[in-house]
């Protein structure tokens, strides 16, 4: 007969509490002594919602006492997170109260999640914060000028490139649409997860985002009505109603609930706070529809189409926005919103009938400055690289600031279909980013080398939800 033996996580079941976790151990370890299985095992895991067992040693005396002959023992005790003197001690006791029963199974990981593993104290208003920081400076500007404060410069970064396109754009006649999320290479090096997330309610998700968030952030996501989203910020934008809803509580809800272009609109618009101000581009397969939802706090634009494109490059559209919530100049064609605006609209015109995801791709990675007039990698491309810059970005970034884009996303309609999209992490162009060579040139930027790690390009790959 094969000897046979158990290892328990002490699993918590939907709707159980831990408790009951814990009493179905002690009840199965009964049941595997009756059945002759020779080891019953305690795993540990820490701050797992969806496992009670933490401390294997406490489960091992309970289980050991209603039981005869099977070992019972570890699975094991996690070292980094106990004193080796404490461990040895208690597992001598447990073996002087059942001698010849007891395992003592050791093991290095942390059993734990990664706040926990590296002694960072997380709770649910770190979460929120996290969540909110891309509204923070909104919220600061707001604050500061409600008390007469006077602060330094805060300029609403001029974050991503993206475009949608159908029709007679496609080569298919079908939607496309595409986006790169600019930010600091801190936080940008590290914005490489994605999320298959499949809520209790509301529809299954496919997206990127930062460990986390319960929203994209930067934002690309795709849902199984068929709809996919994504945005770019609209700059130089000033405003903030700190009553109504957070951005990221309204950009989940609208990812998770939305079967339309409309259905996305209206959740957006309902308790907007101004915060995180974005030009929101969507696709809708099932209508073969695109739409633009330039969302101020004040001035609101949607628009739809079944044939053309829309794109993003942190330039304002409507008119009374740009005259009442924002500083920007549009006639300033050296800046960067404007240069990539510009271009945008030259590779629209240019590739007309052509556009695909091989085409999106090659977008993301371009890098013709329409004010220049050439190929020069800079603050002013589509794939953008302020760390090359002697001009840096604006309010945000001073020169060689260490910034752009940091990841691509890219679908069309048959992906969108399937849950999917195909993604690249780093610069879209191949070129990497080397930490230590930028620093040592620049010094400036010394106080990041604790953190700032290199940023390789790495080649589109395909992601998808999994059955």
């Amino acid at each position: 007969m094969i000897p046979l033996s158990i290892l328990d996580l002490s699993v918590v079941t939907t709707g159980t509490r831990p408790a009951a976790a814990l009493r179905n151990s002690i009840d199965l370890a009964r049941e595997a002594d009756a059945l002759g299985y020779v080891r019953y095992w305690l795993a540990e895991h820490h701050n797992l919602a969806s496992v009670a067992s933490p401390a294997p040693d406490l489960m091992i005396g309970q289980i050991a006492a209603v039981t005869s002959r099977i070992r019972v023992g570890s699975g094991g005790v996690m070292l980094p997170n106990h004193a080796p003197l404490m461990v040895a001690e208690r597992f001598k006791m447990l073996e002087a109260l059942f001698p010849g029963r007891i395992d003592l199974g050791l093991g290095r990981a942390p059993g734990t999640d990664g706040a926990t593993a590296h002694g960072v104290k997380i709770d649910l208003w770190d979460v929120v914060a996290l969540n909110a920081a891309e509204e923070w400076s909104y919220y600061v500007k707001y604050y500061d000028k409600q008390h007469g404060i006077q602060t330094a410069s805060l300029g609403v970064p001029e974050h991503c490139s993206a475009f949608v396109a159908t029709g007679s754009y496609t080569k298919d006649g079908k939607a496309v649409i595409a986006h790169n999320n600019w930010t600091g290479y801190l936080d940008g090096e590290r914005w490489t997860i994605i999320y298959d997330i499949t809520p209790a309610m509301g529809k299954r998700m496919l997206m990127d985002g930062l460990p986390g968030v319960i929203h994209s952030a930067d934002d690309f996501v795709t849902n199984s009505a068929g709809i996919t989203i994504t945005e770019t910020t609209i700059g130089h934008f000033s405003g903030y109603d700190p009553a109504a809803i957070p951005e990221f509580v309204r950009a989940r809800k609208a990812a998770q609930y939305s079967a339309s272009i409309d259905d996305f609109a209206r959740i957006m618009k309902d308790g907007n706070n101004g915060g995180y101000a974005n030009t929101w581009l969507i696709a809708d397969i099932n209508r073969n529809e695109i739409g633009r939802l330039e969302l101020g706090l004040t001035n609101v634009t949607l628009e739809k189409k079944t044939d053309g494109y829309f794109v993003g490059s942190n330039f304002p559209i409507n008119e009374s926005l740009i005259k009442e919530e924002t500083d920007f100049d549009p006639k300033d064609m050296s800046q960067s919103a404007t240069a990539r605006h510009v271009r945008w609209e030259q590779l629209m015109a240019q590739n007309k009938g052509k556009i695909d995801v091989a085409a999106a791709q090659r977008f993301l990675a371009d890098h013709y400055d329409t004010y220049e007039k050439k190929e020069d990698a800079d603050e002013r491309t589509l794939d953008g690289h302020i760390d090359l810059s002697p001009r840096g970005s604006g309010d945000w970034m001073p020169p060689y600031g260490i910034a752009g884009a940091v990841q691509n996303k890219a679908a069309d309609a048959a992906m969108i279909g399937k849950i999917s999209f195909t993604a690249a992490a780093g610069h879209a162009c191949g070129k990497d980013f080397k930490a230590a060579k930028h620093l040592q040139a620049h010094p400036e930027f010394d106080w990041q080398k604790d953190l700032q790690r290199n940023m390789d390009a790495h080649p589109w790959t395909s992601f998808s939800v999994t059955n």
